[in-house]
């Protein structure tokens, strides 16, 4: 039925002529980060099978008119898309499409793509491509992908240049994707020095040289939720790729210890600090050397294999990069 047939009446203003229909599918969230990966939360289910490399592009901000090139994903469970570009060197401005007349839900309907920064995508009527450009943040917020969840930390760029610098050498290489929580000592969760071959053994991630060591005691100093450069050693400058969060208030003794232990970054939301206690809570095993307190997803079936198996045991961070700000 059209909607202006309803009305009949002098006091009644006739309405639009079209059918009435289900709400089209939105986006309803956008986060993309400094070497090009984009996840869109949508509102609706999509049709996977129009959800790919023809419906949705990314392509340099500069204007070039080939895209990069890129693969594309969608979880339906989630209702998530995870687009992956090659930007080539990282915190380069991006621009990413979807194009509505491929894009569809379940129902047969059209995206409603309109970008609308902070709210979601759309005009109220199905069509309309999503376009959002994605520039570097005024902030940096560094995201940890864990196997648990998000951790979103601020970056102490400004206060401690050398370690921040250092962390995002490491991150902007990939260095600490796909490493691993390596050791819980109930007061600090360490990470950043390992990762699992493609034949499914531990082995070290490249190291650069040591940086200046930076503390700056109670300010914020060790507290909890806070991210930290762990030391290789006694001496105050041997902190290179290994890092560590902060499990509570450790001011006494890491703000002095072994000339302090420079704190770089802290976690900016509620939503970070649960994931970080998960992954705390998590049991630990002993399986000798540095992994006398291992962090795994369930000790008790690791001890009642008997050995460990580390691409199904251990707690996994598959990505560090720097979050970009979406806009038009």
């Amino acid at each position: 039925m059209h909607a202006n047939t309803i009305c009949n009446t002098p006091a009644c203003e006739p309405l639009e002529s079209r059918l009435l229909l289900t709400a089209a599918p939105r986006i309803a969230a956008i986060a993309g980060d400094n070497r090009a990966m984009v996840v869109l939360s949508v509102d609706r289910p999509l049709d996977p099978q129009t959800v790919n490399t023809r419906s949705i592009k990314v392509y340099r901000a500069s204007g070039a008119a080939s895209p990069l090139k890129a693969t594309v994903s969608y979880n339906a469970a989630k209702r998530q898309i995870t687009v992956r570009a090659k930007l080539g060197a990282p915190d380069q401005p991006y621009r990413i499409r979807l194009n509505s007349s491929i894009i569809r839900g379940t129902d047969g309907q059209a995206l409603d793509g309109e970008f609308r920064a902070g709210a979601k995508s759309g005009d109220g009527v199905a069509g309309g491509d999503y376009l959002a450009t994605l520039r570097p943040a005024a902030t940096s917020v560094a995201r940890f992908t864990t196997d648990l969840g998000l951790i979103d930390v601020r970056l102490f760029a400004t206060e401690t240049p050398l370690t921040v610098q250092n962390f995002l050498r490491y991150a902007n290489d990939g260095e600490y994707d796909g490493t691993f929580l390596h050791r819980n000592t109930g007061a600090t969760l360490v990470g950043g020095g390992y990762r699992v071959s493609a034949d499914n053994r531990i082995q070290s991630i490249f190291q650069r040289a040591a940086v200046p060591n930076e503390p700056r005691p109670g300010a914020p100093g060790n507290v909890r939720g806070t991210l930290a450069l762990e030391k290789l050693g006694s001496l105050p400058n041997s902190g290179t790729n290994q890092w560590f969060f902060n499990l509570k208030d450790n001011r006494d003794p890491l703000d002095s210890d072994k000339g302090g232990y420079t704190v770089f970054g802290q976690i900016i939301n509620a939503n970070g600090l649960k994931v970080l206690d998960r992954l705390a809570a998590r049991g630990v095993v002993n399986i000798g050397s540095v992994f006398s307190s291992l962090p795994v997803k369930d000790a008790d079936a690791v001890l009642k294999r008997g050995s460990l198996d580390p691409q199904k045991d251990l707690l996994f961070i598959s990505r560090v990069a720097v979050l970009m700000t979406p806009g038009k």
